[in-house]
């Protein structure tokens, strides 16, 4: 059992609730590293990404205080102030004739008095910086290590974005962007003791950048249900199920591209098919692509989807862009429901198609699949969901990645 340090954990979203990536990762790692260290938890937050999941938005930041209070010796949450679309637009604006990135510009003019109080109130043994966004606030902040996570590697990622994007305008931004956030993750560098990253394969990918780096592997996780592989049936299950927040591109480009490749194909052979998508925040233009089709529901963010786990036929994840590792390929397959994704959606997971998933690349092949998936038999779907239950069971439980984690900050 390490000794009990002292963490200031500064994260620049709101951890709470765990109901995206980015939240699932950063809650799960505070309450399982509160067992072991003493975490000061300070969030500069924007209260209005709280709508999504609250009626109450106030309601819904009391909530948060109070769950993340649990975990945390001190807490502390900077409310951004509000903004207009109209002022986000002038901010990217601004970014583009600065070297900072948008997301380090987003944070420029933040009164940073709060955190420097906060910090200095304790003599901390390390700090750990939730995304490099926040590497601006090094210079205010001391401890015996400043360690800096990784939920992907983002200028890795915003290339990516770049390359893929078919407006030239917008292809010119990303890259400029990507390029601004590659400097901050090589300046910032020489101020770190260690990285924090969700898989190998990010880790191979962040040593292309920094080749003289320290870098640690604390993979995404998920809390496991112990009951689910005796709670389950296939029999009486149909349809496909998307979920995943609609206002984050790659998920955005998936349902896209199911609806406008993919459900063509599968509505051509199968006029009743049912397709459920999950999550907030959805385009108009995705729910116009929706209403297309009879047996495609598109409900916006449910608070509890476990009856969606257990009553559809598999899950459907055409992610093909994105970084780190997708926690809803973790949440589905310890759900016990087939998953059929497209290979970029299982990147820095350790599971093989075939034998934890059925995978595709293209709008033919998925359709293939999906036809497949609909006539295999019960038992050998239920084989390969064990299967790739037991591997989440296995290598991606919280209560394992958080002991990992703390003797890191041992």
């Amino acid at each position: 059992m390490p000794a009990r340090r002292k963490i200031l954990w500064l994260s620049h979203f709101l951890p709470y609730p765990p109901k995206g990536g980015a939240q699932i990762r950063s809650y799960n790692l505070i309450k399982e590293l509160s067992s072991y260290h003493d975490v000061h938890l300070f969030c500069i937050a924007d209260k209005s990404k709280l709508k999504a999941y609250f009626s109450d938005v106030d309601e819904g930041a009391k909530e948060a205080e109070e769950r993340l209070g649990k975990y945390s010796k001190r807490l502390a949450i900077q409310w951004l102030p509000k903004r207009s679309s109209m002022s986000k637009y002038f901010i990217l604006l601004r970014s583009l004739f600065l070297l900072d990135s948008y997301s380090v510009t987003l944070l420029r003019d933040l009164d940073v008095s709060q955190l420097i109080a906060f910090a200095q109130e304790i003599d901390f043994d390390f700090v750990h910086l939730d995304t490099v966004a926040l590497t601006p606030y090094i210079k205010y902040l001391s401890a015996r290590a400043i360690n800096l996570n990784h939920h992907n590697i983002e200028s890795d990622m915003m290339f990516r974005r770049a390359e893929k994007e078919g407006n030239p305008i917008k292809s010119f931004i990303f890259k400029l962007d990507a390029i601004k956030i590659r400097r901050i993750e090589k300046m910032s560098a020489k101020h770190l003791c260690n990285h924090i990253v969700c898989s190998e394969l990010d880790k191979k990918r962040l040593k292309n950048i920094l080749p003289s780096a320290n870098i640690s592997t604390i993979e995404n996780g998920i809390d496991i249900r112990k009951d689910i592989l005796d709670a389950t049936e296939t029999k009486e299950r149909k349809g496909a199920l998307f979920i995943g927040g609609l206002d984050w591109y790659p998920n955005a480009d998936a349902v896209s591209f199911i609806l406008s490749e993919v459900w063509p194909l599968v509505i051509k052979e199968n006029q009743s098919a049912t397709l459920d998508i999950v999550g907030k925040n959805p385009a108009a233009e995705l729910k116009d692509l929706a209403r297309k089709y009879e047996g495609v529901n598109l409900h916006g963010f449910v608070d509890d989807i476990s009856y969606f786990y257990g009553t559809r036929k598999f899950f459907i994840c055409p992610i093909r862009d994105g970084g780190g590792t997708k926690l809803k390929i973790l949440d589905a397959m310890a759900n016990f429901i087939p998953v059929l994704a497209h290979p970029i959606a299982f990147e820095g997971i350790d599971a093989s198609p075939e034998i934890h998933y059925f995978a595709a690349s293209n709008a033919e092949e998925f359709a293939e699949q999906i036809k497949r998936i609909n006539n295999l038999s019960e038992d050998s779907l239920k084989k390969m969901m064990k299967r790739a239950f037991l591997l989440i069971k296995e290598k991606y439980d919280y209560k394992e990645i958080g002991e990992r984690l703390a003797n890191l900050y041992s």
